[in-house]
């Protein structure tokens, strides 16, 4: 099958999916695809067509979790971004520390107001091992496999 790819405002790979007939041949897909392509592809802000490709859908990456982190060049090919991934990753991060400095906080305070400060001490330096989580060495995580399993252990609860 089909599916139409094109770079949208945002700088993002974006796919749209034609909903062929089981009947259509190859060649009614074909014209389909333009068709879709021609009607749906956003203009440019100059009116001028976006640049868009038919591409076979088993040539769009797979790992959809760091979707964000493909991109397309000129040509219609498609590469992954390593950069905006890393970014999504560390999003990741904080989505996934934020619940953990919560809990943290009310063993804080509880431990303040019971001047228990060996608590105070621990808990302190698990928010500073938890706020410094973005600065992760990404270097060894270089595929999108890689960094897409990659969750440090840290905030594996």
């Amino acid at each position: 099958m089909k599916v139409i790819v094109y770079k949208n405002e945002n700088d993002r790979l974006s796919v749209i999916n034609p909903c062929y007939k089981d009947d259509m041949t190859d060649q009614e897909k074909d014209e389909y695809a333009e068709f879709i392509k021609n009607k749906d592809v956003p203009k440019q802000e100059d009116g001028s067509p976006t640049p868009s490709w038919i591409i076979d859908r088993n040539d769009l990456p797979s790992f959809k979790s760091v979707r964000n982190a493909w991109n397309i060049n000129e040509l219609g090919q498609i590469y992954f971004n390593r950069d905006k991934a890393i970014e999504i990753k560390k999003e990741q991060f904080r989505n996934l520390r934020k619940p953990l400095l919560e809990k943290l906080d009310v063993q804080f305070m509880r431990a303040l107001e019971v001047g228990d400060t060996s608590t105070i001490q621990i808990v302190t330096q698990k928010k500073s091992e938890l706020r410094d989580i973005t600065s992760v060495d990404f270097s060894s995580y270089d595929t999108p496999q890689k960094l897409h399993e990659f969750i440090p252990n840290l905030l594996k609860t």
